[in-house]
């Protein structure tokens, strides 16, 4: 999985960051997050939308904020894309046998009933 962040600065910039990206469904799934100080609701879908035509099988979704932070630093009247590219994994699940239980006499007492 990689992740990359950036200020969105215009519509050409942010085209130009999406193709240098060269990012590839076939690799894994793509997650675009739109965080948005500046932008009015109309204007957001509008950039959500024109994400979508530049990444077609992109999730995309965008929240609105008062601020960003950026480069460490709080910043308000900005806009941050963050763009995952999803890899590959391997799952595994590790589920130990339970422990048959010895009885004071030191006898199993898996499948027997104590009184």
């Amino acid at each position: 999985m990689f992740t990359w962040n950036f200020q969105y600065v215009s519509k050409a910039r942010l085209a130009d960051t999406l193709n240098q990206l060269m990012l590839n469904a076939q690799k894994g799934d793509v997650l675009i997050r739109i965080h948005t100080s500046i932008h009015q609701p109309k204007e957001a879908m509008k950039l959500a939308h024109f994400v979508k035509e530049l990444v077609p099988r992109a999730q995309v979704f965008g929240t609105s904020t008062s601020a960003v932070i950026n480069g460490g630093k709080l910043e308000n009247s900005q806009c941050i894309v963050s763009v995952t590219q999803m890899g590959s994994a391997d799952t595994w699940a590790y589920c130990p046998q339970p422990q048959a239980k010895k009885s004071p006499m030191g006898h199993s007492t898996e499948g027997t009933a104590l009184s």
